[in-house]
């Protein structure tokens, strides 16, 4: 199953180089740093343990799990009245609606940060001191080609609904969930990548990723002889600080207008047998 959410990192289009690496395994998989789900989405484990911090982006998971068919009438609600506008007129609405998110709540908030991070420029919906997002993407809107709005959209959260059914959903930081692992256990680690320069991708305020404290859960999961994957950009730190890991690299096929993100790199699978 393809993913139903758009974000920056969506590992979708990465899929060919990641899967054929992902062991065999007899217990649970988890994934601490979900996002779109991706990898989750094309392996769909029987036993699963799925985490992100951004507790907007899980609520958008248990959302479907519980109610689709909510998402589903707010989705209609919102293409009949979006649609017959102006580019102008649509960037207004999104605007309006993405200022006034926090004054939202419950499944109403979670709709329509789901509809605004498919209005937004790459999926991309900011945290500074409030919320913001850049722009209306292309010209997607001007008809019904946008993902959301097919028949196979519904579909697909209808059917993820069921398979969600046995399935562990938290937020909480990563750490307190790869607590919960054990041996014949898989983990699939997708943090965000340890550049020279750092970029705005974090969503909650304060948000800094440790490189050492991953490091140290990593050590934690190799203790309990748990196997796992991280995603990771290749660069002279990453290959110093994981250097007793396999790496498998890879051309990650992206093309940022974005000085502050690495433009063309190589990524790397590191992995722990």
């Amino acid at each position: 199953m393809k993913t139903f959410l758009r974000r920056p990192g969506n590992k979708s289009k990465h899929l060919k180089h990641i899967i054929p690496h992902i062991p065999k395994f007899t217990g649970t998989y988890f994934e601490p740093f979900l996002g779109t789900g991706a990898v989750y989405l094309h392996l769909l484990p029987k036993k699963a343990v799925l985490n992100d911090l951004n507790k907007d982006i899980i609520a958008i998971w248990k959302l479907v799990k519980t109610n689709p068919n909510f998402i589903i009438q707010e989705i209609d609600k919102f293409k009949k009245g979006f649609l017959p506008k102006s580019n102008e007129m649509k960037l207004k609405q999104c605007k309006d609606i993405v200022s006034k998110m926090d004054t939202y709540t419950g499944d109403q908030r979670t709709i329509n940060y789901l509809l605004m991070i498919y209005c937004s420029f790459q999926g991309t919906i900011y945290l500074t001191n409030r919320l913001y997002f850049t722009g209306l993407y292309g010209d997607i809107y001007i008809d019904n080609s946008c993902h959301m709005f097919k028949e196979n959209y519904k579909h697909k959260i209808l059917e993820l609904q069921s398979i969600l059914k046995n399935v562990k959903i938290e937020n909480k930081d990563y750490s307190k969930v790869l607590d919960k692992t054990k041996k014949g256990d898989f983990v699939f680690l997708d943090p965000p990548y340890i550049e020279e320069k750092k970029y705005s991708f974090n969503y909650n305020k304060n948000e800094e990723f440790s490189i050492k404290s991953i490091q140290e859960e990593l050590q934690k999961l190799d203790k309990k002889q748990v196997k796992w994957m991280m995603t990771q950009i290749d660069n002279v730190q990453v290959r110093n600080i994981f250097k007793k890991y396999k790496f498998i690299e890879y051309d990650n096929g992206s093309r940022f207008n974005n000085s502050s993100i690495s433009i063309g790199k190589n990524e790397v699978l590191i992995t722990n047998y």
